[in-house]
């Protein structure tokens, strides 16, 4: 059996996209519920969120180490990506997975996603300053968000 180890409460766990966060940790029990060593690095560790049907995330960057004493498995550098940013609502709920088939693991918490810090926007239609009277009142304006 494979759980995720925190200090925290899973409720807790808030993750930002765009953001990497912060290294994770899956401990290995035996059948009678004793901590036990991993017995090989997991090299195909997948990280990935569920999200609803219409949302889309990838995580990438993740990178895995096993702790000296082969006791946790510590995942690192992991960064969530979407270009749904419109579609996340603050604190959305989700769950976070990460497996393995080469080392057969499954683990999954609950989490929550924010939006990531915006970087650019773009005014459309282009409106130019010299374009703009005093007293004039926009009847449609709309901005394009990105994070690239």
């Amino acid at each position: 059996m494979f759980t995720f180890v925190c200090n925290c409460s899973t409720n807790d766990l808030l993750y930002r996209v765009g953001s990497t966060f912060p290294s994770l940790a899956i401990a290995c029990y035996d059948i009678h519920d004793n901590r036990a060593p991993f017995k090989q690095i997991p090299d195909d560790v997948t990280v990935e969120l569920q999200a609803a049907k219409d949302l889309y995330f990838k995580v990438h960057g993740a990178k895995t180490r096993l702790s000296f004493d082969k006791m946790t498995l510590k995942i690192m550098d992991a960064m969530i990506t979407s270009s749904e940013l419109d579609k996340i609502r603050p604190s959305y709920r989700t769950t976070l997975i990460i497996a393995s088939e080469n080392v057969p693991f499954s683990v999954s918490f609950p989490c929550r996603v924010s939006p990531g810090y915006l970087e650019y926007a773009k005014l459309k239609p282009n409106i130019r300053e010299d374009q703009l009277l005093p007293g004039f009142i926009f009847k449609e304006l709309a901005f394009e968000v990105s994070q690239n």
